[in-house]
């Protein structure tokens, strides 16, 4: 997962300021010690199953759509590409079958004497099945799933310094202190 992944000390090619805030901050609102390097290259399984307990927790923190309204956005464009990519091969077979019965409806429409086959409506039907098929080429890829992913797990990171800085505020100017 991209959250365990940017909240990794092995994981190379990180912004190291950046996910020393994250972490601290994911330590701080959730509870949860986070390994250390010596720790994570000691027994990673356990390592990155620390920084899962501690990623649900923060899930949970968060899902207060409200306060957090990129986190949520984020997380249903993640979920809307994985779904797209997962049925990715089913609706390329579905537009190319589409295409292959406006060509045989055209086929036998040219067979059969006085019925135009080159019609209007039976090329912009041909169109349309080409370009489903072309979408569904294209846009589905595990480059916009990751992405996608990328992005939410961001916010996600972004909201437990957001609830980290809540948690320490300093009391308001117009509080009296003792």
């Amino acid at each position: 997962m991209p959250t365990i992944q940017k909240l990794r000390l092995r994981e190379e090619g990180q912004n190291t300021l950046q996910r020393e805030i994250w972490r601290k901050a994911v330590s701080s609102v959730t509870g949860v010690a986070l390994p250390s390097l010596r720790s994570e290259n000691g027994n990673p399984v356990r390592a990155d199953e620390a920084l899962e307990v501690a990623v649900g927790q923060l899930r949970n923190l968060t899902r207060d759509a409200e306060k957090f309204p990129l986190i949520r956005a984020e997380n249903r464009s993640y979920g809307f590409q994985r779904n797209i990519y997962g049925i990715r091969w089913v609706a390329r077979a579905i537009a190319f079958g589409v295409g292959l019965g406006v060509l045989a409806y055209m086929l036998w429409l040219a067979r059969i004497d006085h019925q135009p086959a080159l019609t209007l409506v039976n090329i912009l039907a041909l169109a349309a099945s080409g370009g489903c098929l072309m979408m569904w080429w294209l846009l589905p890829s595990p480059e916009r799933l990751k992405s996608a992913a990328e992005r939410y797990a961001y916010e996600l990171l972004q909201a437990a310094v957001v609830l980290d800085a809540e948690k320490n505020a300093t009391p308001e100017a117009g509080q009296q202190q003792p």
